[in-house]
């Protein structure tokens, strides 16, 4: 399992033009091996001055 908290920006386009804000990224992933891959769920969440949202998704990872 990896927690991963990461800081980034949000471009938001606006009604006076694009403008960037401050987030912060929390994500939670699980990981199987699959022959060579990696594949598993993950759960995420970003928080700016702009607003939140929360997702849900499938991490498919190929190695390099």
């Amino acid at each position: 399992m990896v927690l991963s908290v990461s800081p980034g920006i949000v471009f938001a386009d606006e009604e006076t033009g694009w403008e960037n804000h401050y987030a912060t990224h929390i994500e939670l992933s699980y990981g199987f091996e699959v022959g060579e891959y990696e594949i598993g769920p993950v759960i995420g969440y970003a928080d700016s001055d702009e607003g939140s949202h929360r997702m849900i998704g499938l991490h498919f990872g190929i190695p390099f």
